[in-house]
């Protein structure tokens, strides 16, 4: 599911779930900022075979860059138990404790539903992020995330003194940056900040 959160926070994904006997017991939220590259949710969520929906709530409040983002998106996908359950089980395992997995099995879900409350007016822009460092072939990249849309500021200096920053690049958060010429340099410091 695809679904803009621009000017929402405490971002909740909630649904109900069932499976089949031989259905996956496990499953798991993954979570995408750029709807392209989708994240593993920390905790995965098991069911219990049968005709009843099982509710499932994940929590994003505290996932930096799911708050007022356009390209929010998620999805639910069955998972082994070895890293759902964290067992030595590398298979998928039953939703019926006396059957198993077979992939004839079948998950159905409901209700998918992703709330949120309001940004306040005049909320300034959460502070950036940078991650995903890589520096391959002289060449220098991160991630610029914070508030979706808001733009951000990449700088650049050789030392940490306040008067020393220069402006490299802007543009809306989230962006991946890119140094091609890191320079001769002994040492660089990049920051991304916040701009009106």
């Amino acid at each position: 599911f695809k679904v803009s959160t621009a000017g929402r926070q405490n971002i909740v994904v909630s649904w109900s779930q069932r499976a089949s006997n031989t259905g996956s017991k496990y499953t798991r939220l993954q979570y995408s900022l750029n709807g392209t590259n989708f994240i593993d949710f920390a905790n995965a969520s098991s069911v219990s075979a049968g005709t009843v929906f099982e509710a499932k709530t994940n929590n994003l409040a505290a996932i930096t860059g799911v708050n007022d983002n356009t390209n929010f998106a998620v999805r639910i996908v069955s998972e082994f138990e070895s890293t759902a359950a964290g067992t030595a089980n590398g298979s998928y395992v039953a939703a019926n404790a006396g059957s198993t997995y077979a992939s004839g099995g079948t998950l159905r879900f409901d209700m998918v539903t992703i709330s949120g409350s309001a940004i306040p007016a005049g909320t300034a822009a959460i502070p950036a992020t940078l991650s995903a460092l890589a520096y391959t072939g002289g060449t220098f990249q991160f991630l610029v995330s914070g508030t979706a849309g808001a733009n951000y500021a990449v700088q650049v200096s050789t030392n940490l003194a306040l008067s020393n920053w220069t402006s490299l690049f802007t543009n809306a958060s989230p962006f991946t940056f890119t140094d091609a010429n890191p320079g001769a340099a002994s040492q660089k410091f990049y920051r991304a900040i916040t701009l009106p």
